[in-house]
Order: structure tokens, then C-alpha cells, then sequence
């Protein structure tokens, strides 16, 4: 059995965000509901929590506000950056130019993530192309609305500004899929 799991700092984004949405407390509530343990209530930022609890809890609140998994899973990831990367990992970006930094996407990953493989398929000023591997089906749309919400605020915080950045292509499998990025940025 293979461990699908997330970082707490992304949690308590996700947390963060569901409560702004829906009310104090919704976030644990849901969590509790679609199978997550006591640990769900107390969020540690470094601790790991089962990513697909997560998915079934954005799924109700997608459905809740009309939206979809992909959006809140971006601004879940957009947030998560803001607050790391402008936190832990604050002095690293003063000094790295976005394509440094994008250089260690599969450090990222798997600072953050423990499943899949990701990978920088073409790094260089102006444009990036990463794709992550071995993704269950179930969660493609939160891997796109992570990656999307993560690695373009990644290079707006190390001096980029974002021309486009979208899922270029999804290739779905029987049990593990792939999501490949493309962002074009300039610099500032």
C-alpha cells in the first residue's frame, strides 16, 4: 500500500481557505467526515496527512460553491507558496533568479507531496515545462490546481511576471496518470 500524502503547511492553507469559505471550523468537520483522524483537528505544518481525505473534502466544498477541486486546489497552492516560500524559504529566493529555483522542482515536490514524480522538462529563462508521473487518476485535478497555483507564484516570488501558465497536456492511465505544465514568464 502506497502512502498518498500532502504536507500539513498545505493543509492548513486548505483549512484556511475552506473556513473562509463556508465557516470556523468546516474544514475539520468535512475532514472528520470523509476519513480523517483527530490529528485533522489540530493541523501541524510539518506533519503528513492522507491527500485523498483532502480530495473528497475539496470535492464537497467545490460542489458547495460552485466551483471545481482544480480552482480551490490553486488558490489552496498559490497560498501555500505565499506563505513558505516567503517564509522558509525567503533567503533562497532573494538570491535565485526563477530558473534556479525551478531548478529544485522535484526537491519541491517532494518537500511537499509523497507520490508521484515530478520533473523539470525544460527550464530556461522565460519559459518552464515540468510534468509529474505516476499520478492516481483520482487526483489529477488536484495535481493540476496545485501545480498551477504553486509554481507560478514560485517565479513571481523570485522576480518573475506570469505571461501564461496552463496544463498542456493529461495523459490518463489505468491506475497512475501524468500532468504536464507549461508557464512562460519575463522577468521583472
Amino acid at each position: 500500500m502506497h502512502d498518498y500524502e500532502v504536507k500539513g503547511s498545505h493543509i492548513v492553507q486548505a483549512r484556511l481557505a475552506v473556513d473562509e469559505k463556508l465557516g470556523p471550523g468546516t474544514f475539520a468537520r468535512l475532514a472528520r467526515k470523509y476519513g480523517g483522524d483527530a490529528r485533522w483537528e489540530s493541523l501541524t505544518i510539518s506533519d503528513w496527512y492522507d491527500v485523498f481525505v483532502l480530495h473528497r473534502v475539496l470535492g464537497v466544498v467545490a460542489r458547495e460553491t460552485a466551483s471545481s477541486v482544480k480552482a480551490l486546489a490553486t488558490e489552496i497552492g498559490r497560498r501555500n507558496a505565499l506563505a513558505d516560500l516567503q517564509g522558509i524559504y525567503r533567503m533562497f529566493l532573494r538570491i535565485a533568479q526563477p530558473v534556479r529555483m525551478l531548478y529544485f522542482t522535484p526537491q519541491l515536490w517532494r518537500n511537499y507531496v509523497r507520490f508521484g514524480d515530478a520533473s523539470a522538462v525544460q527550464n530556461e529563462l522565460g519559459t518552464f515545462v515540468a510534468i509529474v508521473e505516476n499520478v492516481p487518476e483520482p487526483l489529477i485535478d488536484w495535481v493540476e490546481g496545485s501545480s498551477l497555483g504553486f509554481i507560478p507564484t514560485g517565479i513571481e516570488l523570485a522576480g518573475g511576471t506570469i505571461l501564461r501558465a496552463y496544463i498542456s497536456e493529461v495523459v490518463p492511465a489505468a491506475e497512475v496518470s501524468s500532468v504536464k505544465m507549461f508557464v512562460s514568464y519575463r522577468m521583472r
